[in-house]
């Protein structure tokens, strides 16, 4: 076996010393202070242990299997056996592992003396059981699937198994799918678990008003010690305008969601508030049937390519926040060919591409979108820009489940405007599922998409651990996506941060999801 990261429980203490000193300049806002920073009021305010956090809604359930929605108290609740910070994976639950030399496996080392909110000592038991629920859970199919099983070594280790040879294997682990959970206290009341959840995270649970409230507090014995703040209320307050009035008057300290575009100057020129933005880990696109319709000649789509301009997308739909995209892997990726040029903007190309697929006075298509500002107002802006080529679109609006079973499920349409969400920063996260024809028929690639080269370097790409090869691997495969014209990538959209401007070490991240064992007052 190839050892490819040990790290100890000293280096890991050094590690989160640094990592709470420097959390607070994670991103610089775009008003020049980092975040952190204090304003005029900091010297004189008080000094506080507690931290109220608005939020748009709450789901269900906290038990990261039952559903496929990520709820941010889980982030405080549990723990994984490793945590991604800054796109660099290091030690939680686990002290250390070594990947297999055929990346068929992954052995961890437990991190000894865990427990559990409850006082139960974290065991190799509790490990493989989490590990193997999740693996066989509906709900999170797409993060955890490519594991065969989990088994006990010994009271410290345990060995992952995977199906295959699968080179990302160790990032999915610290997505919330594969989080640990307390054997004992799923086996005694599963159904319940969700409300009443046994975790090992830096927060326990202490009160759920569904509707209302989550309110959770410092957990004495988290191995990592015990976050500065003691005390984390969430509010929902569903309605985005509502959520910045609230922060603005003081009434939540924090919005743990994406704030509107049309805000952003407010919020930035507010000395009471701290914002930053950052790329988000999605990426939107203009996907095509590949298999029928128009759209099923290349040269149609790749008309398409030609006639998007991308920056006025961005300028008319999201006001400015975000950023053009060329290939169809979001730049955060460590596989993302950064040299690699999109179709330049050409409306006579475009118009040629369309003639020569024997459309000389265009066509008229329909294309379905969701009934959210996010997706409807840059379809209006592609309609206007396919327009000037012949290509008139009727705008489908449609509730979100029934765009879902229509468009990813049925893969019922002709033309839409989409995203591909990362969570996991890998290649092979952005373009497996969408790509590889194995996943044809209600599997994630839902247009229709067929080609065996595509397919030979797909497969190859997640059995690699080289990462050099993996690069070469994966520009490979952008470069067939652009020439086959599979589909238009478009722009990745801004995650924000707007907090009051005396909180220190807070996270930024592409998926929007943050925990709060750095975060403190000043």
């Amino acid at each position: 076996m190839k050892k490819t990261r040990i790290i100890s429980c000293l280096l890991l203490v050094v590690m989160l010393f640094t990592l709470t000193a420097c959390a607070g300049q994670e991103a610089q806002s775009t008003n020049g202070n980092s975040t952190g920073s204090t304003g005029e009021e900091a010297s004189s305010a008080k000094k506080r242990d507690d931290l109220v956090i608005g939020i748009q809604k709450f789901s269900p359930t906290l038990d990261t299997t039952k559903t496929a929605d990520i709820m941010l108290p889980q982030f405080q609740i549990f723990d994984g056996l490793v945590r991604d910070y800054n796109g660099e994976i290091v030690p939680a639950l686990a002290k250390s592992w070594v990947f297999a030399d055929d990346a068929k496996s992954i052995t961890f080392k437990l991190r000894p003396s865990t427990k559990f909110h409850n006082g139960d000592p974290i065991t190799a038991e509790d490990v493989v059981f989490s590990i193997n629920r999740a693996a066989a859970s509906p709900f999170v199919t797409i993060m955890a699937s490519a594991i065969d099983k989990a088994e006990k070594i010994d009271e410290q280790t345990v060995l992952v198994n995977f199906k295959y040879p699968y080179g990302p294997g160790l990032k999915y682990f610290t997505t919330t799918a594969l989080y640990i959970m307390n054997k004992k206290a799923i086996e005694a009341d599963e159904d319940g678990y969700g409300k009443n959840p046994v975790g090992s995270g830096p927060y326990v649970l202490k009160e759920w008003i569904p509707g209302e409230k989550i309110v959770m507090e410092a957990f004495s014995g988290y191995y990592a010690g015990e976050p500065a703040i003691k005390k984390i209320t969430y509010i929902q307050i569903p309605d985005p305008s509502t959520l910045l009035i609230a922060l603005e008057k003081g009434e939540i300290d924090i919005i743990d969601s994406n704030t509107p575009e049309e805000a952003r100057q407010s919020l930035i020129d507010n000395k009471k508030l701290q914002y930053a933005e950052c790329d988000s880990n999605a990426f939107l696109n203009i996907m095509f049937n590949n298999t029928k319709g128009p759209f099923a000649d290349k040269r149609v789509r790749e008309a398409v390519s030609y006639a998007v301009d991308r920056q006025e997308l961005i300028d008319g739909a999201k006001n400015g926040m975000a950023a053009p995209l060329e290939a169809a892997l979001l730049t955060s990726c460590p596989e993302y060919p950064v040299d690699f040029k999109a179709n330049p903007y050409d409306l006579e190309k475009a118009k040629a591409l369309l003639t020569e697929a024997g459309y000389p006075d265009g066509f008229t298509v329909k294309m379905k979108t969701i009934d959210s500002p996010t997706y409807s107002k840059p379809t209006e802006i592609i309609q206007a820009q396919l327009k000037k080529i012949g290509i008139n679109i009727e705008i489908e609006i449609m509730e979100r489940g029934k765009y879902m079973d229509d468009v990813t499920n049925k893969g019922d349409f002709d033309i839409t405007f989409w995203a591909i969400v990362a969570k996991v920063p890998d290649a092979d996260f952005c373009q497996y599922s969408f790509f590889h024809s194995e996943n044809l028929k209600g599997k994630g690639n839902y247009m229709g998409i067929n080609n065996p080269e595509l397919d030979k370097l797909l497969s190859e790409g997640r059995a690699c651990l080289d990462l050099e090869k993996r690069k070469e691997i994966y520009a490979k495969a952008c470069e067939i996506i652009k020439e086959e014209t599979m589909l238009v990538p478009l722009f990745m959209a801004k995650r924000t941060l707007a907090a009051n401007t005396n909180l220190t070490g807070l996270e930024l991240r592409p998926d929007n999801l943050r925990r709060y064992i750095y975060a403190d007052w000043k």
